[in-house]
């Protein structure tokens, strides 16, 4: 997933934390209550934490705060600086901190490296390379490399865009020093997670001069990344030609949209409900035994804009709409938990936003219709055999079922089309990592587990707990 502005940039997400394991211990039971039911409004909200990550925000966005910022197409430029230089640095196990990323912008075209990867933007065009897929995405971006742009690097900038973008996280302004120097700093608290950064800038001109990320730990704020800021340096222009392996294969993801979107408009089966029709509309089995289906229920992208701009108005999450539940079994006996993206990756093919005058970048049916996504990921990852898989979806008023015989899987292990959905596994990594958290759940909780009178269920704490 796109990195959506300065602070995520130099932050990469981390690996399974212990405050990260608290959080899923405290919302097993929640979790296995409707481990198997479509709870998209709880996945729509986990979606735009992992989208944000730490973003800067100094009040809640609302018509004011739209017609001051204005949502403005900077096309990746920032109007602070000519060129940036950002080295991130990340706490590893043994106690040292690493490099980690390295992000470069010049004159509206940016660099960016972390883990092996390499991501470019120049003329429009977002490049990401990945050597483990030898592959590289292709996306046309006009508006700037990420899904929310930044318009500067300085604090002053950062506190704007988060008011544009109607975050609400807890800002402090201070005034101290840093290696004997005086700077201003700008404290910045996730809303969400515990999670903290602190920018340490120039006092005169703003400009961050190091950001440290922080999480806390049994009540204490832990160190666990730094970056350092260069500006206004001299940098090679071939640093942003997007030049990769000749054997590197190539999904230029504007071509692959229109084709899925095509795809998508001629259902599979539907059915019809009091509320509307429900109908699927791709399915997709990895060798794994992991099901992807995409699906709508009658929701428009015009409703998702709705239900979004009324959270970001008023910091109240509106009452979901959305009415459909979805269970997998198949003849081999096999149990299958869907996941809900917390604390994993989750899926969900179309992410909508808060202002409904910017289109989305994600596909929508011709009727205006908005496909939903379910990944359901076996209880027993076994070798592939022959077998039925059979869909129930549930409504309030009626109930269907759709079956599909399978030889073999239809895929290896991500659907191709998964590049063009808002949130969804991009790597064999993510697909290993969400059958751990969906096990780690299945773990605490075994299936057959009764809740008490007010719906609690005893939990198995393992994993040195």
């Amino acid at each position: 997933m796109q990195e959506n502005n300065l602070i995520h940039l130099a932050f990469p997400d981390s690996e399974i934390s212990d405050s990260l394991r608290q959080e899923v211990q405290n919302r097993t039971s929640s979790l296995h209550a409707r481990h198997q039911g479509k709870v998209r409004t709880r996945r729509a909200i986990i979606g735009s934490i992992a989208s944000f990550a730490v973003i800067a925000s100094a009040v809640v966005a609302g018509p004011k705060a739209y017609a001051l910022y204005g949502m403005r197409r900077i096309d990746g430029s920032m109007s602070d600086c000519q060129s940036a230089i950002m080295e991130g640095f990340e706490l590893g196990k043994d106690g040292q901190f690493h490099p980690d990323r390295t992000t470069i912008y010049s004159q509206g075209k940016w660099r960016i490296e972390y883990h092996g990867t390499t991501q470019i933007y120049s003329n429009q065009t977002l490049w990401n390379y990945d050597p483990e897929l030898n592959q590289v995405i292709k996306k046309f971006r006009p508006n700037g490399p990420f899904s929310h742009n930044s318009s500067g690097f300085s604090v002053m900038a950062m506190v704007e865009d988060g008011t544009r973008f109607g975050w609400k996280d807890k800002t402090t302004f201070s005034s101290g020093t840093l290696e004997g120097k005086p700077v201003e700093i700008l404290t910045i608290e996730q809303s969400t997670w515990p999670t903290q950064a602190i920018i340490y800038a120039d006092p005169n001109t703003h400009m961050p001069i190091k950001m440290t990320q922080a999480t806390k730990r049994k009540g204490i704020w832990e160190i666990s990344g730094y970056s350092t800021f260069k500006f206004n340096s001299n940098i090679d222009a071939k640093q942003f030609e997007p030049k990769f392996p000749a054997t590197a294969a190539i999904v230029d993801v504007q071509n692959l949209k229109a084709k899925w979107a095509a795809k998508l408009e001629k259902p599979i089966t539907e059915f019809q409900t009091s509320h509307g029709k429900v109908a699927i509309r791709d399915i997709a089995v990895n060798e794994r035994g992991h099901i992807f289906v995409v699906y709508t229920d009658g929701q428009t992208a015009a409703q998702e804009s709705e239900y979004w701009d009324t959270y970001h108005r008023t910091n109240v999450i509106p009452p979901a709409p959305f009415r459909v539940q979805l269970k997998a079994n198949d003849t081999l006996g096999t149990t299958y938990f869907a996941s809900d993206g917390g604390p994993g990756i989750g899926f969900q093919p179309y992410v909508g936003n808060a202002n409904s005058k910017v289109p989305s970048e994600y596909v929508s049916l011709r009727d205006g219709q908005i496909p939903h996504g379910i990944w359901f990921i076996p209880s027993k990852i076994e070798p592939w055999k022959p077998k039925t898989i059979t869909l129930s979806f549930t409504t309030d008023d009626k109930d269907f079922k759709w079956s599909l015989n399978l030889e073999k899987p239809t895929i290896k292990l991500i659907p191709d089309w998964m590049v063009v959905c808002g949130m969804g596994p991009r790597s064999a990594k993510d697909v290993i990592k969400e059958e751990y958290n969906v096990h780690l759940v299945m773990e605490m909780i075994p299936p057959n587990a009764k809740a008490d009178d007010q719906g609690r269920v005893q939990i198995k704490y393992k994993y040195g707990r």
